[in-house]
């Protein structure tokens, strides 16, 4: 959905039909993280606990029913904590950020989505530069749609051997 859709409301919605799924851990970029929270106590019903992590101790108690972290410090002690409270729901905002597979973010992002039952992306960035992009946020959300990286590859990117490697930047 574009800006000002109501990306955050619908994941709030969700959310409130689905209260049994606690833990919700939501990543973000970091001048995001306070407009989630405000969201989250203006908009669901009851008492949720809203934890906003800061810095790089990760040595705080972690104690939120629902926890929002940004992108940059997630990877930096945080990653192990987060997985060993067995979140529900992971919320991935402004998905885009996750399209490098070689970038850290990307990688605690994929990391903590394998261990979390349901996840949800947003974005409002269309991934129209390569296909290749896309592949991290549909793997997260549903690793059963392109279980096979190689498959994807040939069918979405145009994938072609070349003296340097493999050459994934096309689109077919």
């Amino acid at each position: 959905d574009e800006m000002g859709l109501g990306k955050t409301i619908e994941v709030l919605a969700w959310l409130a039909l689905h209260p049994e799924k606690r833990p919700v851990v939501i990543v973000c970029p970091a001048h995001l993280k306070l407009n989630w929270a405000n969201e989250i106590r203006n908009t669901l019903p009851g008492k949720q606990k809203v934890q906003v992590l800061y810095g790089t101790d990760a040595s705080q108690p972690i104690v939120g029913d629902i926890i929002i972290i940004n992108y940059d410090i997630l990877h930096q002690g945080w990653l192990d904590p987060i997985t060993n409270l067995s979140p529900q729901v992971l919320v991935i905002d402004e998905a885009h950020y996750c399209r490098n597979s070689k970038a850290l973010r990307t990688k605690a992002v994929r990391k903590l989505a394998r261990k979390v039952p349901n996840v949800l992306a947003l974005t409002g960035t269309p991934i129209v530069n390569r296909p290749i992009e896309g592949y991290n946020i549909i793997q997260m959300v549903d690793k059963t749609l392109f279980p096979n990286f190689w498959e994807y590859a040939h069918r979405y990117c145009d994938a072609k051997q070349s003296w340097f490697g493999w050459d994934l930047k096309g689109a077919s």
